[in-house]
């Protein structure tokens, strides 16, 4: 009966003729079928669309009718790894957010080079992209390279990026690309190598999350000029190893501090009791 009730109010605005000046929608948690595509392109003032949970499926084409959308939330969707290079249609899009949406398999990371020229046409504020599962991500999988589309963002302000089991060095090409970052979360990837700072001290991050990774090496003793205004930093669940940066205790504006589960050593008492304090 409930599914009957949300057609039957779908096909009541599909005739309306006065949705014109809409902007901001929210289906999310209904049982729509795929037939809100067609209402949705009647839409030609909206900015903002949720459809998170919905019992749709999301396809490459059903985007095109999404143009003017500048703010779009997916999670819980069942996607496909085509949909991430069917975004470039996108024009307007600032803000992405598929979190456990269920992306199998390997992610794009040239389809945007073969398709544009000078990268995609949209520039996004905000992304955040994980798996479905609460579980730990399946570390054999194929998921690898970061989408390309990522290397032409300038205007990112929030990046969350979680098991998905990205792989390389930290991307610390984010930070100096994107000069408004507020916030960096990336946990639970196959992140490795040592942690490399960012070119220039990044004084609007606010909090940065590499938790769960595989990072090695000594945390940088100059963290604290490079992330000066950080609140929180987690970097628990690493292999990080030598004695702790005495530079932390320089990081006045600290509120969470997470370091467990790594190979750290305290070399002087007195310093790492200053740093626990601040």
């Amino acid at each position: 009966m409930a599914i009957e009730h949300d057609i039957i109010q779908l096909k009541g605005l599909e005739r309306s003729p006065s949705l014109n000046n809409l902007e901001n929608l929210d289906l999310s948690y209904n049982l729509f079928n795929n037939d809100i595509w067609s209402f949705l392109q009647r839409l030609p003032s909206l900015k903002t669309l949720y459809m998170i949970n919905l019992n749709v499926t999301v396809q490459s084409r059903d985007l095109h009718n999404l143009t003017n959308v500048e703010n779009l939330f997916l999670d819980y969707a069942t996607l496909s790894n085509d949909f991430l290079p069917s975004i470039q249609v996108m024009t307007s899009l600032k803000v992405l957010s598929l979190q456990r949406c269920g992306l199998t398999g390997t992610l794009p990371s040239t389809e945007f080079d073969q398709t544009l020229v000078g990268g995609p046409s949209f520039q996004l504020i905000g992304i955040h992209l994980s798996d479905r599962e609460f579980g730990n991500v399946d570390k054999t999988s194929s998921t690898g390279a970061f989408p390309n589309f990522l290397y032409y963002q300038k205007d990112l302000q929030k990046v969350e990026l979680s098991r998905v089991n990205f792989k390389g060095t930290f991307p610390n090409w984010l930070l100096d690309n994107n000069t408004r970052l507020v916030t960096l979360l990336l946990p639970n990837n196959s992140f490795t190598g040592p942690f490399q700072l960012p070119l220039l001290p990044k004084t609007g991050l606010l909090a940065l999350d590499i938790s769960k990774n595989h990072f090695y090496g000594n945390i940088p003793e100059n963290i604290a000029m490079a992330f000066p205004g950080l609140e929180f930093l987690n970097m628990s669940l690493n292999d990080f190893g030598g004695t702790i940066a005495s530079s932390l205790g320089d990081m006045s504006s600290l509120r969470v501090l997470v370091l467990s589960n790594n190979q750290l050593s305290v070399k002087y008492r007195t310093t790492w009791q200053w740093v626990a304090s601040s």
